[in-house]
């Protein structure tokens, strides 16, 4: 199967005993998106821990984005924007679950949880109207104090599983992961939306 997994254990008791792994599948080494699972915080400086560690408790406290129904359509930037990005990013998956939406000024963060079942593979697709630079990091359950998998681009269309690469959860249980969108340089309207398909 093609794609990165979760393996996120059994339970809840094993994900408060171990931190949620990305591994990648067929995925090749020289591939930038792989530094999360490839090397993750151990990786990174003590300037950069500081910085994660600053970022993740901001995205724990920060407001939640408003819901829009599935269905619902408004045809503005923000939609139009998404769906370009998804046709090239997840152009063989569904959107699954209602569109984030929020008002983000620079350096804010808002957030939405998403379900991630067994047996399906997701990516989660962002756009940023008026924004230069939007991050998407999704936090793993039950603390949401942990990166699983993060954006690695500096625009405003950020993807975390992007094809052919998707995230695939190696799980028997539906967890709610925390999907925090970032306004690094801008702000402006910006949506989330989580796409989906079978796992093959």
């Amino acid at each position: 199967m093609s794609g990165r997994r979760l393996v996120l254990g059994l339970g809840l008791s094993a994900i408060l005993a171990t931190s949620a792994l990305v591994t990648a599948c067929d995925k090749p080494a020289s591939d930038p998106s792989s530094s999360a699972a490839d090397g993750g915080l151990s990786a990174l400086t003590s300037e950069s821990k500081s910085n994660t560690k600053s970022q993740i408790s901001a995205a724990a406290h920060a407001p939640a984005m408003s819901l829009q129904p599935v269905g619902q359509q408004t045809g503005d930037a923000v939609e139009i924007g998404l769906r370009a990005a998804a046709a090239k990013a997840a152009p063989d998956m569904q959107p699954e679950g209602p569109l984030g939406r929020a008002e983000l000024a620079q350096g804010f963060h808002s957030g939405m949880l998403v379900s991630l079942k067994a047996g399906r593979c997701y990516a989660v697709v962002g756009f940023g109207s008026g924004v230069q630079d939007l991050d998407l990091q999704l936090l793993t359950p039950p603390n949401y104090d942990v990166i699983s998998e993060q954006d690695q681009s500096d625009d405003n269309t950020p993807v975390i599983g992007r094809s052919p690469h998707p995230i695939c959860p190696a799980t028997t249980v539906d967890l709610p992961f925390k999907v925090d969108v970032f306004a690094e340089a801008g702000g402006g309207s910006v949506g989330v939306q989580l796409f989906s398909k079978a796992a093959q």
